[in-house]
């Protein structure tokens, strides 16, 4: 097994990234991530810091997953955003 990365996808050497995963076309995955086993990243995904994502997900073209929170009560905290293992996120999702 190995990873799949497309030449034009812009991947941290600080993420971890597990085998068997394919991250896509203009994909960007920012520097405090792990991505698990079997992960797959389609076109234009946008992984930021302070995310995990479990084993055998699908993250669909535009998702994007971590940032700030919408939520009134952060204040600059470091915030977490975590996908178990296999979730699947279809197009245009955001996960804070």
């Amino acid at each position: 097994m190995t990873v799949h990365i497309h030449p034009t996808a812009l991947v941290s050497k600080k993420a971890q990234i597990s085998e068997d995963v394919t991250i896509g076309p203009y994909c960007i995955v920012e520097d405090d991530v792990a991505i698990g086993e079997g992960t797959k990243l389609e076109a234009f995904v946008h992984v930021r810091d302070c995310v995990r994502i479990g084993k055998n997900c699908r993250l669909f073209e535009h998702s994007v997953v971590g940032g700030l929170p919408q939520d009134f009560d952060f204040k600059g905290e470091k915030s977490w955003a975590v996908l178990e293992d296999c979730v699947t996120l279809r197009e245009n999702v955001t996960v804070h």
